[in-house]
């Protein structure tokens, strides 16, 4: 019966394993080789249904509730080292996917009460494997179904501020456990655990509210952030445009000077040493870009390009103002990463140069970044998460693209390379109307 038990719990310890690199992956893009992930469920299936077997047999029935904060403690372990992620973002994940699995956990003894009049305590199913299976079998069903369908488990790794989260979410596990330890592990009596799970859903509801307005918070505070940084770099611009200006009128004194003394030779060195001067100036195409993320997040990145000695030509056709249908905290993180890329080849080509384009044509906006090369790029492997030419540890930056541009059927992405010019391009075409 003890091994039975144990293969039961194994079993579904290794689904909820599942479900938690599922949510690792959808929420934070952490991708594990087959092998990593074959070797997580199993270890995370074993050491769980072990635990949770030898506390369901050994505990006494009103410390039960205690099993839960084992297997927390346990499974944050095995989830930190055998994924290799930091330890808030075990917790959430394994926070989440308990708080579903309790929330089905509540409804399954209503199901057999309903249905039949077995007394589904802790004591029952204990001694009746088949039971307990089917029981799990119900929990985890609508377990899944919660985690992968619903969009709740699916925003939370979008916080900057995961702490505030993983609290709520962890009290609001922690009176679910208690509860259920109350009227639950002893003896089951329907109406006050229907009264005691309505209590704990809308306690969930508001928790959910909660964080709910805290992501639109966090959402405003950052569209407050990108404007003040738009403002900061438009006032950069100005600036230099100024100090430009001031820096012509004393060239054209010079000059008129020079020629009046018609010291020729001289005036036609001091023009060409001036004339070499202009490629230092701020373009002022930057200021067609009226989106204020883009702004910024471009005139940042040429600010960078240039103070490493890379060329950046920016051509913008047309203003760029809003985007359609995509939100932009996720494209300045896509034109970033490319940016970023760019950058860093052409640093180490010979003819360090990077250009880009925005043009806001009638049916689409696109965005093109050109970069010179000093190798030539696998194109079939550059997508893959963790391919990289520069070192272990890299190579990320693409595959975290790919995932953001699932999502909207209005974005589309190519990739091209020129071997004769060793020029790498990324064309980005957002289409309007979708």
């Amino acid at each position: 019966m003890l091994i039975q038990l144990m293969v039961v719990n194994t079993l579904f310890a290794m689904i909820t394993g599942y479900l938690v690199h599922y949510f690792l992956k959808t929420n934070f893009n952490i991708r594990s080789a087959k092998t990593r992930l074959v070797v997580f469920i199993i270890c995370f299936g074993i050491s769980n249904g072990l635990l949770s077997t030898l506390c369901m047999k050994y505990l006494p029935g009103n410390l039960q509730f205690l099993k839960s904060f084992f297997l927390l403690i346990l499974s944050i372990i095995v989830i930190k080292y055998l994924l290799k992620i930091s330890i808030i973002r075990a917790l959430l994940s394994f926070c989440t996917i308990m708080l579903a699995v309790m929330l089905c956990n509540f409804f399954a003894p209503l199901v057999f009460a309903f249905f039949s009049n077995v007394n589904v305590t802790p004591d029952v199913i204990t001694n009746d494997v088949f039971l307990f299976a089917v029981m799990n079998a119900l929990v985890y069903f609508f377990t899944s179904i919660i985690i992968l369908l619903t969009p709740f488990a699916k925003k939370l790794g979008q916080f900057k501020n995961l702490k505030p989260v993983i609290i709520l979410l962890f009290i609001t596990l922690l009176m679910l456990v208690l509860n259920a330890g109350v009227h639950y592990i002893v003896s089951f009596d329907p109406i006050s655990f229907t009264a005691t799970l309505i209590l704990s859903l809308i306690y969930l509801i508001v928790s959910v509210w909660y964080i709910n307005n805290f992501y639109k918070y966090e959402m405003k505070i950052e569209e407050e952030k990108q404007q003040a940084f738009y403002n900061e770099s438009l006032s950069l611009v100005i600036q230099d445009l100024r100090r430009f200006k001031h820096d012509q009128a004393n060239h054209l004194t010079v000059i008129s000077a020079m020629l009046k003394m018609k010291k020729f030779d001289q005036a036609n060195s001091y023009i060409s040493e001036i004339f070499n001067t202009t490629e230092s100036i701020v373009d002022t195409s930057v200021c067609d870009i009226k989106n204020a993320g883009l702004f910024g997040l471009i005139s940042s990145k040429m600010d960078y390009a240039k103070k490493t000695g890379i060329k950046f030509n920016l051509q913008a056709i047309g203003e760029i103002d809003s985007i359609p249908n995509v939100k932009i905290s996720e494209l300045c993180e896509i034109i970033g990463i490319y940016l970023d890329n760019a950058i860093e080849a052409a640093a180490i080509s010979g003819d360090k140069e990077v250009e880009m384009r925005l043009e806001n044509k009638e049916e689409s906006i696109d965005i093109v970044i050109d970069n010179s090369c000093s190798i030539i790029p696998n194109l079939e492997s550059i997508r893959q998460d963790g391919y990289s030419t520069k070192g272990t540890n890299r190579g990320h930056g693409l595959s975290i693209v790919d995932k953001i541009l699932s999502k909207y059927a209005s974005i589309s992405n190519t990739i091209n390379f020129d071997n004769k010019s060793m020029i790498f391009t990324q064309i980005l075409k957002i289409k309007k109307g979708i």
